[in-house]
């Protein structure tokens, strides 16, 4: 499985820096991270499996609420 996570610079340059000119919050930094980071695992979980459900539990160790609930959040499709 190929999983390209974002860099440090692309999240940073994201982020919104307008509480100060240097480096945005850690909590900002750590939101973003995660979330293009579980947006990228659940793209490629779901183009490996073929979009098979059971088989995402079972690989990525999430219950099928979880695995359902962060598809939802991050907008990922099943069907890829």
């Amino acid at each position: 499985m190929n999983i390209q996570k974002p860099t440090f610079t692309h999240i940073i340059s994201k982020v919104n820096r307008s509480s100060s000119p240097g480096l945005p919050e850690l909590r900002s930094v750590r939101t973003r991270y995660l979330a293009e980071v579980e947006r990228f695992y659940l793209t490629e979980l779901m183009k490996c499996t073929s979009g098979n459900v059971p088989n995402a539990c079972r690989i990525s160790g999430l219950s099928r609420s979880r695995l359902y609930a962060l598809l939802h959040k991050h907008e990922v499709s099943r069907h890829m």
